[in-house]
C-alpha cells in the first residue's frame, strides 16, 4: 500500500481504552460558570458512536459542538448537538461513521466547545475513546513500538506477529537507517467474511485488508497459525508504516517504485509471479520509465502487477549497483520535501532519468538471474490480470493499492474547508465543520 507524509505525534495514543471510564465533569476552560459533564462514549459499531453531553452556565448556552479527530491528525470536524438555546443543555452528538472515513482500530480525540449567547466560548479538556470493531471480543499484545490486536484464541500466533513487525523495523532501522516515530497497531482479523464487515459500504469484496500508515494503523486478514500470509503481509505493511515515518515532510513523498520496491523486497515469498512479468516486459521492451511509476499505479490488474514487479526490480538494481549506504541515502533525502529528480542525484550522483535508462538496460538479466532461484515450472505471464488473480488467490497480494486516491483527497480536503482560526496563528489546528478524512481505498498488493 503507497504511503505519504502528512502529521506525525510521538506519543501513544492508540493504546487508548474502549472509551472513557463512566461520566467526566469538569469546570470548562474559557468562559466561566460553566461545566460540561462528559459521558461515555457508546459505540454502535458499524453505524457510528454516540457522545452524550450535559451542560450547565449561568449565560444561556446557544450551541454545543463536539470536536473531534483522530489520533495523530490535527485538522479538528466540528458535530453540532441539536438542542434549544438555554442554560441547561442535555443532549448527544450521533457521529456516523458508515461511510468509512474513521477505520474501525482508532481512536478518536475529542473535546467539547459551548459557546454562550454573549460569544464567550468554554472547552472541555480533550479525551480519547477507540472506534472498536465490537463483533469480537479482541485481546491485545504489545512491545513499546507494536501493539496486536486479536479475537482468535491463539496468543502463540499473535506473538509471532508482533514478533515479526518488530523484526521489520529492526531490519530496516539497521539497513537503511529509517527509524520510527510513532508506535503502529494490528488489528488481526480471522477470514476474509470476518474483515469484509469492518469495511464501509459497496467496498470491494476481494479486500483482504487494509493500512493507514498516517493513522499508524494495520487491519489484516491473518488466519490463525498461517506463516505464509504472516511472513508476506506483516513485513510488506510495516515497511510502509516505518517509510511514511521516516520521511515525513509537509511537500512530497517517496516515489510508488521506492515504496512499493522496498515493501515487496521486506516480504517473505510472493515475488515469483513479479519477476516473471518482468521478464516478459523487458523481453517485450514495455518496462515503464521511472518518472511513470513514480505516482499512483494502475487501476488495471495485469498493469499493476507489472508496476509492482518494477518497483521490486528498480530497488533490487539501486541496491546491488550503489549499496544499502546509498539506498539509505535516498531515503533520508526525501524527508527534506525534495523533488524525485533532485532525491535521486542527492543520493546516487545520477539523474532519474539516467536511473531509469540504467535499470531498464539490466532489467532482463536481472529478473532471469533472480528466477534461477525458483524450482516451480515456469509459467507465461501476461496482461490478462491471471498473474494478479494467483496472488489474490493465495494471498499474497494484500491492502491498498490506491491509496494514493485518500492522500489526494486528504489534501484537496484540506485545501478546501478554510480553517476558523486566523491563518498567521499556527498553535491552533484548523476545524472544518462537515470535512471528511479520508477512508482507505483498499485494493491488492504483493
Amino acid at each position: 500500500m503507497r504511503s505519504w507524509p502528512l502529521l506525525a505525534a510521538i506519543v501513544m495514543l492508540l493504546a487508548g481504552p474502549l472509551a472513557i471510564a463512566g461520566p467526566v465533569a469538569a469546570e470548562a476552560d474559557g468562559a466561566a460558570g460553566v461545566t460540561i459533564v462528559s459521558g461515555e462514549p457508546v459505540p454502535q459499531f458499524p453505524e457510528g458512536m454516540s457522545f452524550p453531553v450535559e451542560v450547565t452556565s449561568d449565560e444561556e448556552i446557544v450551541e454545543v459542538d463536539l470536536l473531534y479527530h483522530p489520533a495523530f491528525m490535527e485538522t479538528l470536524n466540528l458535530g453540532r448537538v441539536a438542542a434549544e438555546p438555554g442554560m441547561s443543555i442535555t443532549g448527544t452528538y450521533d457521529l456516523d461513521l458508515r461511510d468509512g472515513s474513521i477505520p474501525p482500530g482508532i481512536e478518536i480525540r475529542y473535546r467539547w466547545q459551548v459557546i454562550e449567547a454573549d460569544g464567550d466560548i468554554a472547552e472541555s479538556e480533550e479525551q480519547g475513546v477507540t472506534w472498536l470493531d465490537t463483533r469480537f471480543t479482541w485481546s491485545e499484545i504489545s512491545s513499546p513500538r507494536v501493539t496486536v490486536n486479536a479475537y482468535n484464541g491463539n496468543p502463540a500466533y499473535n506473538q509471532q506477529v508482533l514478533e515479526a513487525a518488530e523484526a521489520t523495523i529492526d531490519r530496516l532501522s539497521e539497513q537503511f537507517g529509517a527509524e520510527m516515530t510513532r508506535p503502529i497497531r494490528i488489528w488481526v482479523y480471522n477470514s476474509r467474511e470476518d474483515f469484509n464487515g469492518s469495511l464501509a459500504p459497496n467496498s470491494e469484496t476481494w479486500i483482504v485488508g487494509a493500512a493507514y500508515p498516517w493513522l499508524g494503523l494495520i487491519n489484516a486478514v491473518l488466519p490463525p497459525g498461517d506463516m505464509n500470509e504472516l511472513g508476506r503481509v506483516i513485513p510488506h505493511e510495516i515497511s510502509h508504516q516505518v517509510l511514511f515515518q521516516a520521511t515525513k515532510n509537509p511537500f512530497n513523498q517517496p516515489p510508488g517504485w521506492l515504496e512499493e520496491g522496498l515493501a515487496t523486497l521486506a516480504q517473505e515469498g510472493g515475488r515469483e509471479t513479479l519477476w516473471r512479468a518482468v521478464e516478459a516486459a523487458a523481453e517485450e521492451g514495455r518496462l515503464d520509465e521511472l518518472n511513470v511509476l513514480n505516482g499512483q499505479f494502475p487501476y488495471d490488474s495485469g498493469d499493476a502487477l507489472l508496476a509492482y514487479g518494477e518497483s521490486m526490480s528498480v530497488v533490487t538494481y539501486i541496491l546491488d549497483t550503489y549499496g544499502e549506504e546509498k539506498m539509505a541515502r535516498l531515503i533520508a533525502v526525501f524527508r527534506d520535501g525534495v523533488t524525485f529528480d533532485d532525491a535521486v542525484q542527492q543520493s546516487l550522483g545520477i539523474s532519474l532519468q539516467q536511473l531509469s535508462d540504467d535499470w531498464q538496460a539490466a532489467a532482463l538479466e536481472q529478473a532471469r538471474d533472480q528466477l534461477k532461484d525458483y524450482v516451480s515450472p515456469a509459467t507465461a505471464f501476461t496482461d490478462s490480470g491471471g498473474g494478479m488473480a494467483d496472488l489474490l488467490a493465495s494471498g499474497a497480494l494484500v491492502v491498498a493499492l490506491v491509496v494514493a486516491v485518500a492522500f489526494a483527497a486528504m489534501i484537496r480536503s484540506r485545501r478546501r474547508h478554510a480553517s476558523q482560526w486566523d491563518d498567521e496563528d499556527d498553535s491552533q489546528p484548523g476545524i472544518a465543520e462537515g470535512a471528511r478524512w479520508p477512508q482507505s481505498h483498499n485494493g491488492a498488493h504483493p
